[in-house]
């Protein structure tokens, strides 16, 4: 199994009672979530993430491609908001490694 279902099947099994303040950062392909379909396909991840008791699941959701773009010219996306760990940062203001590591997230489906 693989893709965002076995992300919240795997971190579902972490006694999440016993930690304050875990968050899953996740990066969705927003093409898997377009129309009717798509949205249904939210709300499914929503309902696995409850049930699995996950308290803070946190989503971005723009491409590699894009964010490379970013990356790579950043005076054009001064704007671009990322959550990172509990927060909202401008990706351009936030340290190369922390880019470099939201880049390398894979998004899921």
């Amino acid at each position: 199994m693989e893709g965002i279902t076995a992300l919240l099947n795997s971190y579902g099994k972490i006694d999440h009672g016993r930690f304050n303040g875990m968050a899953l950062n996740v990066r969705l392909n927003c093409d898997d979530f377009q129309g009717e379909a798509g949205l249904a396909r939210f709300r499914l991840i929503l309902e696995v993430a409850r049930r699995k008791a996950i308290q803070e699941l946190q989503f971005n959701s723009i491409s590699t491609a894009e964010l490379l773009g970013v990356h790579r010219e950043p005076e054009r996306f001064a704007g671009l908001l990322v959550r990172v760990a509990g927060c909202s940062g401008h990706f351009t203001s936030l340290n190369p490694d922390l880019q470099e590591a939201i880049i390398a997230r894979r998004p899921q489906a």
